[in-house]
């Protein structure tokens, strides 16, 4: 394994994590830019999906039974039949309701600081670059922190953190055995997929929706359009259950 090849598989590493990183923070600002819109239109298609299932549990519930099953079947009993299915939905709802109660970004000075720090240590105890210093708890804790504090763009913890590392990397790292890394080649392969993939879909595809306000306004009249759209169908549902005569 050459130096040039541990050098380039290091550098892909950082460049992914980074644009992983920045794909996170396109997520946080489409949803505070569009949130209010993205939460109503969810909000109503998850009921579109809830009233459906409940719908069809209603009928095979009929069909299966016997005598006047029917009239023992309410609305709540049917939410609660459907509750499991509809789990995924409500928290995906939940945790765009969470990004929306977000602080503003942080500004592209701690941006840069906070990426410097994360490169610096990075660059010593990556779990990819320094496999085999992941034995050691106390290492493998700071690293979880790092991350922890790197997603969530917490400078102050990072400044932190970054003392700790010092002291963690002299204590650990300068007697380290050069890393052999098996299948460079393949691996520096794979990273720069993964570098592709993260480029070429969304979240990371938010960033030039967001720097186009021609675009942005077009995204709104999209959304509100879904919004007018699932009313629509969820009035046709709320009637059907009625005329099923489902309280």
């Amino acid at each position: 394994m050459s130096e040039s090849a541990l050098q380039e598989y290091t550098e892909l590493i950082i460049e992914r994590d980074r644009l992983s990183k920045e794909a996170q923070d396109y997520q946080v600002s489409y949803v505070k830019r569009f949130g209010e819109l993205i939460e109503k239109s969810f909000s109503l298609k998850i009921e579109c999906i809830r009233c459906k299932k409940m719908i069809s549990r209603y009928i095979k519930i009929v069909n299966g039974g016997k005598g006047d099953d029917s009239k023992k079947v309410t609305l709540d009993y049917l939410r609660i039949l459907v509750s499991e299915e509809m789990a995924g939905y409500d928290e995906q709802l939940k945790n765009i309701i969470e990004i929306r109660k977000l602080d503003d970004p942080v500004s592209d000075y701690e941006i840069a600081q906070i990426k410097k720090i994360y490169h610096k240590i990075a660059m010593r105890i990556h779990p990819d670059i320094n496999p085999q210093l992941f034995g050691n708890a106390e290492v493998k804790k700071l690293w979880e922190d790092i991350s922890l504090a790197y997603k969530g763009n917490n400078l102050e913890r990072m400044k932190e953190l970054e003392a700790v590392a010092a002291a963690v990397i002299s204590k650990y790292c300068d007697d380290v055995v050069a890393v052999v890394i098996g299948n460079i080649d393949e691996k520096i392969a794979k990273v720069k997929e993964e570098i592709e993939t993260i480029k070429s879909t969304e979240p990371y595809m938010y960033k030039f929706l967001l720097e186009d306000e021609e675009m942005c306004a077009e995204k709104e009249a999209q959304l509100k359009a879904e919004i007018d759209d699932y009313q629509r169908y969820l009035n046709d549902l709320n009637a059907d259950l009625e005329t099923l005569g489902i309280k």
